[in-house]
């Protein structure tokens, strides 16, 4: 298109410079450049300025609000954490008065039983030495019974009563065990 915008002195040499350029069509492009730089800066080069600058901002609103989500996300992990590890730490105190309790309730109830069953040997020790006591004097009884009826047929009637309870005290203290008042 620039060929038919040509000036005449180029017009009228046969063939065009190779490696020159003509003045006209030098000053015909400058100006044509001009020309175009001032349309584009009227037409488009503010829409196009506005344009980045609006995705320059949006850009950095993202990046900003990336930023505050992350710093968010942080936050509220570290808060997720800390409540974890105190529920651990809450658990772990509960488990452990759960165990010192155990203990004390184990402890509690062992001696209530060796209480009880020393209280029960006790009283049957009291019973059985009772029983040995009533039994050793039913025994003695009954041997002194024996004792002065063998001793009064054998005698029969040479001893005066005082000398049989003599008879019968001395065999009573041959026997083993208290003696029989």
């Amino acid at each position: 298109m620039s060929f038919f915008i040509l000036p005449p002195f180029w017009c009228a040499s046969a063939h065009p410079p190779i490696l020159g350029f003509p003045p006209g069509l030098m000053i015909w492009t400058v100006i044509t450049f001009v020309v175009l730089l001032l349309t584009l800066r009227k037409i488009a080069w503010g829409p196009i300025l506005r344009m980045l600058d609006e995705r320059e901002r949006k850009i950095e609103d993202a990046l900003k609000q990336a930023e505050k989500a992350r710093a968010e996300s942080a936050s509220a992990a570290e808060e997720t954490q800390r409540k974890i590890d105190e529920a651990v730490q809450q658990a772990q105190q509960i488990v452990q008065r759960a165990r010192e309790e155990a203990d004390e309730s184990r402890r509690q109830i062992l001696d209530d039983a060796r209480t009880e069953a020393q209280r029960i040997i006790d009283q049957g020790l009291q019973r059985l030495e009772a029983e040995r006591r009533a039994a050793l004097q039913e025994i003695r009884q009954t041997a002194a019974d024996l004792a002065i009826r063998a001793a009064g047929r054998l005698i029969q009637s040479s001893l005066t009563e005082r000398q049989q309870r003599e008879v019968v005290e001395r065999f009573l203290n041959k026997l083993p065990g208290e003696s029989v008042q």
